[in-house]
């Protein structure tokens, strides 16, 4: 099932990326500000090969979930502070800039993706401490490493 989320009140998104057992996931949830409504995405991919990845893959699948006709801003929240380094506006219209060239930003691809959307909406990525007691954070670590029959126990439980 697919839908798109239409609202205007500010979104939280929470990342994450898990390399467990020989493979890769990447989970994100998304929380209305305003009704504390919360969706939740993961799993793995063929295009994902490495955690930074993942952890990007992650942030782009949440915000393709938001309806682009919405304003609704969005500050995601992740641990990989290099994703958090690299999302500065002024980096990504440096990026944008030179055409995102490999040898400078690795995953152009999904950088491409992400900057579009920082054009349809006021998007912040900051920096939380992974494996401590953001219970988000830690949420997102659980779904990233679960393969599905343990994920659904996992939100069960939560």
């Amino acid at each position: 099932m697919y839908c798109k989320l239409k609202t205007n009140n500010k979104l939280i998104v929470y990342t994450d990326a898990s390399f467990r057992d020989g493979k890769i996931g990447y989970a994100a949830v998304i929380i209305d500000t305003v009704t504390r409504a919360e969706f939740y995405i993961g799993g793995s991919s063929e295009e994902i090969d490495n955690s930074n990845r993942a952890e990007l893959y992650a942030i782009v699948s949440a915000l393709r979930l938001i309806d682009e006709h919405c304003k609704a801003s969005v500050e995601i929240r992740t641990d990989a502070n290099s994703l958090v380094k690299v999302a500065k506006p002024k980096n990504l219209q440096k990026f944008n800039k030179f055409g995102w060239p490999e040898q400078w930003c690795t995953n152009s691809d999904l950088w491409k993706e992400f900057f579009r959307f920082t054009n349809q909406r006021a998007i912040q990525v900051t920096w939380v401490k992974g494996h401590d007691r953001d219970e988000y954070n830690n949420l997102c670590d659980k779904i990233a490493g679960c393969p599905i029959p343990a994920l659904l126990d996992t939100l069960n439980e939560w």
